[in-house]
């Protein structure tokens, strides 16, 4: 597993950017609906998710589930078949637990080799 971490001058948390994988999640709307995505990179105020067939709208709430973890976020914008959320009242202890869920399944994740 590769990942980056950034520190973008426009952003208040560094970036975790997965970069040979992604983090498999459920994004789920206010209206109940569930949909796969994929987290691009993280931090402890929101995420980039790369996602199917969903239809967000900026403001949207929305809860994002990774494997036993979940946050309350809001999308903050869309582009073609990504978005961007922030997290709202997601304390430390949560964000840190979500964090640490993504990179403990990235570092021993199985990989399958053919030959």
């Amino acid at each position: 597993m590769t990942y980056q971490m950034r520190k973008d001058e426009r952003r208040s948390h560094t970036r975790i950017e997965l970069r040979e994988t992604t983090a498999p999640v459920t994004i789920e709307s206010a209206r109940g609906a569930a949909f796969p995505g994929e987290i691009v990179d993280i931090s402890l105020g929101g995420a980039r998710v790369r996602y199917g067939a969903f239809e967000p709208e900026a403001g949207e709430p929305v809860r994002l589930r990774v494997h036993d973890e979940q946050a309350e976020a809001e999308i903050c914008w869309r582009r073609a078949d990504e978005v961007g959320l922030r997290f709202i009242g997601l304390t430390m202890e949560a964000a840190c637990q979500i964090l640490e869920t993504i990179l403990r399944r990235q570092v021993y994740s199985p990989v399958l080799q053919l030959g």
